[in-house]
């Protein structure tokens, strides 16, 4: 496994950093795609993937840190399918920085990646350290002091989450975890192992406190304990934590003591100077239930197993595997018991769950262009969707025959996601109809879905409208002319746009306008001063796209400039 070295200072160019992971026999989460690649291109962004055991497709997702004017990504870590980071940023008129941690697993059974985000976490003098990512937890430690004067005031947290796939979302914990002493008072050397998450506390009230806690898959919440070491120790050490065991060792000038505190599965709690925790198999099943022909992801969140030595899975099916956390395909419907046997050193143990495996039909979708509400076009094209396992499909008769009782279908084919129809009925209105076209989908099970419909409307009749210049007149002694039109749609839908363009017959075209939302208007049209012959010409567009062309002429004469001067000489 390659650790990423924290990233501190800004980094120019690309840095790539891959994770390549092996079957550890250590842990306490084994996602079933636990493969991550992920890079930093600068300072501010994180790039990660992994490929997805069902579809075989990369799924990548980008996280850009966007905010203030100072930023930086540090600490980018991963472990057996988590990834994990520091996100650092200020403003420049901020007095502090501004931290938020960040977790990612890809989640195979919902396809897609769970993200869990810790923050906004401000103050001065504030940080986040010992960021800890191993056997499924994302652990760290933060502080912060609220005012900048006052050093009574700093407060110490200890956070810590994990992923849970039954639940589909991240767990965050906080269990002891914010600490209200003043800042001597600090929780250090964060542990995670196996699962726990433990650390000690530095003296207080002249003892030291130690805190653990677990996430318990099979209850879905995090357990917790404690154990305040005596008023007058004055030695505390860590010694490991093994098998979900805190073990650690105090005592003083005279004596010394050794604890340490198992967790109980079967009751779901911590139990002090216990026999040290026995393994425990346990897995999910996700989904479940679930539909055939269908991918069901086996989540090893088996506990304790620092001395395994075996795994072995039997689906229920007759199919059998010996990875941590596979994924299997279930192509027969019933209940199933997949079976999880883990060896150690000393015995076996097992877990056994329970899978409902339904005959799902399938699910899908059709749309007639897109989606398009209309269109001149007796050929369209058919969007179709359907879920996976889908192998045919079929169509209502597409012609609404008068000799059929309106149920029958067309023969079955392979599906597709696209196919060209072309719309034709026994009975049409003279610009066309209202078209529907229904498909069902069959799987290899042959389990039908619903019946699903779209409709779209065929209008291949042009609009109709009219122009006319200056009231009707038909000559003008001036350039600029008033032109009024309306328009039209015989069928119904309605006109959506127009445009118009003015010529002289002697001057050839002027370009045409923009196509614009159509309304009755009345606007004037300038011309050229050329006398002679003038013609507008307007354009009307309904919402199939049908185009009608309407046209109004006048003339601009002579005459009218020259009778102020004859009026003027019969005044004289």
């Amino acid at each position: 496994m390659n650790h990423c070295s924290i990233l501190r200072g800004f980094l120019f160019g690309l840095v790539f950093l891959s994770l390549s992971w092996v079957p550890s026999a250590f842990g306490r989460l084994y996602p079933p795609c636990p493969n991550i690649t992920y890079q930093l291109t600068n300072p501010t962004t994180v790039q990660y993937s992994v490929v997805d055991p069902v579809s075989g497709q990369t799924k990548t997702e980008t996280w850009v840190l966007s905010q203030g004017d100072e930023r930086f990504i540090e600490s980018v870590q991963a472990d057996q399918g988590l990834l994990t980071w520091i996100a650092r940023y200020k403003n420049t008129a901020d007095a502090f920085y501004t931290y938020d941690v960040h977790y990612r697993i890809y989640d195979p059974g919902r396809g897609m990646w769970k993200a869990g985000n810790w923050g906004v976490f401000a103050g001065y003098n504030s940080e986040v350290s010992q960021l800890k990512v191993k056997d499924g937890v994302v652990a760290w430690k933060a502080h912060r002091r609220i005012s900048p004067a006052s050093t009574s005031d700093m407060k110490y947290y200890v956070c810590y989450a994990a992923y849970d796939p039954a639940y589909g979302s991240w767990v965050f914990g906080y269990n002891n975890w914010q600490i209200s002493y003043n800042s001597p008072h600090s929780p250090e050397n964060l542990r995670v192992q196996d699962g726990v998450v433990a650390w000690p506390m530095n003296p207080v009230d002249e003892k030291v406190w130690v805190f653990w806690t677990l996430y318990d898959f099979e209850v879905h919440r995090w357990v917790g304990d404690e154990w305040d070491v005596y008023w007058d120790s004055y030695e505390f050490d860590w010694v490991y934590i093994e098998n979900a065991t805190v073990h650690f060792h105090y005592g003083n000038w005279y004596w010394s003591t050794d604890h340490y505190s198992g967790y109980d599965q079967a009751n779901h709690k911590w139990k002090f100077d216990s026999t040290a925790t026995e393994p425990w198999a346990y897995f999910t099943a996700q989904p479940n239930p679930t539909c055939v022909p269908s991918w069901v992801c086996l989540w090893d969140l088996s506990l304790a197993m620092n001395n395994r030595t075996g795994t072995t899975w039997n689906f229920g099916d007759g199919g059998t595997s010996t990875g941590n956390s596979p994924v299997h395909q279930y192509t027969t419907s019933g209940n199933y018991y997949p079976l999880l046997s883990i060896t150690t050193t000393q015995m076996m143990y097992w877990h056994t769950g329970f899978l409902e495996v339904r005959n799902c039909p399938p699910s899908g979708n059709i749309q007639i262009n897109g989606g398009d509400a209309y269109t001149n076009s007796r050929y369209a094209v058919l969007s179709l969707q359907a879920s996976a396992g889908t192998t045919q499909m079929r169509f209502r008769n597409p012609m609404d025959n008068p000799f059929m009782n309106g149920d029958e279908w067309l023969a079955w084919e392979s599906f597709s996601s696209s196919r060209i129809w072309y719309l034709i009925s026994f009975f049409e209105l003279r610009c066309g109809g209202t078209f529907s076209v229904t498909v069902q989908y069959r799987d290899a099970a042959n389990n039908l879905s619903p019946e699903y419909e779209d409709t779209i409307i065929l209008d291949y009749c042009p609009p109709s409208g009219s122009v006319s210049l200056n009231g009707g007149n038909p000559t003008t002694c001036n350039p600029r002319v008033t032109a009024t039109w309306s328009a039209s749609d015989d069928y119904g839908d309605g006109v959506s746009k127009m445009r118009w363009v003015a010529f002289n017959k002697e001057d050839a075209f002027i370009l045409w306008t923009q196509w614009q939302d159509y309304q009755p208007t009345t606007m004037t049209i300038p011309f050229s001063s050329t006398l002679g012959h003038k013609t507008a010409l307007v354009e009307f567009m309904d919402f199939a796209g049908n185009i009608s062309q309407v046209q109004g002429t006048i003339e601009l004469e002579t005459k009218c400039k020259t009778l102020p001067f004859l009026m003027l000489l019969l005044g004289d």
